[in-house]
């Protein structure tokens, strides 16, 4: 079925016209759908969990230190 759309898609010309000369507002939406389904995209469901942030004890040496880099690398900041 995803091949039959994808041929369909490539079937579209510049003005979003099928073979037919209908607009085809459908087939491009319902081929992410599937794609979307069988995982073949990227999906924010699938992105990499985020780094876990480095704990550092407060009564550590640095720790004040440490805790200002931490944040100033949150945000953008080097």
């Amino acid at each position: 079925m995803i091949r039959r759309l994808a041929d369909a898609i490539d079937a579209i010309d510049a003005e979003g016209l099928n073979p037919a000369g209908k607009l085809d507002n459908v087939t491009i939406p319902t081929y992410l759908r599937y794609a979307e389904a069988l995982g073949m995209t990227l999906s924010k469901a699938a992105s990499p969990p985020k780094p876990e942030a480095h704990v550092v004890p407060d009564d550590s040496p640095g720790a004040r230190i440490i805790a200002m880099q931490q944040r100033a690398s949150r945000r953008g900041a080097s």
